[in-house]
């Protein structure tokens, strides 16, 4: 679900944020589906991994990447509340 909802946010198919095409078009929003996804789930990081065919350490990038982007983009915090409130 999650997945699903940030690839019609950026125009991707799920298919997309599962590729193994390192793209900026698609690696950030793989990366912030990642993000929800260990902020959402109870899901390890090893879990997370394997749904977008990675393993932990990729999944581990993806968190602190987000993370450290969301102190400094406000475009970015906008795009994470408005999916988070997708959630509800």
């Amino acid at each position: 679900d999650i997945k699903q909802r940030v690839a019609n946010k950026f125009g991707l198919n799920v298919e997309d944020l599962d590729s193994r095409r390192r793209l900026a078009n698609l690696a950030h929003p793989r990366q912030l589906a990642m993000f929800l996804a260990r902020q959402h789930t109870s899901c390890s990081l090893q879990d997370i991994g394997a749904a977008f065919g990675r393993d932990h350490s990729t999944v581990l990038h993806a968190l602190r990447s987000i993370q450290s982007k969301l102190s400094s983009d406000s475009e970015l915090r906008d795009t994470v509340k408005r999916l988070e409130e997708t959630f509800a």
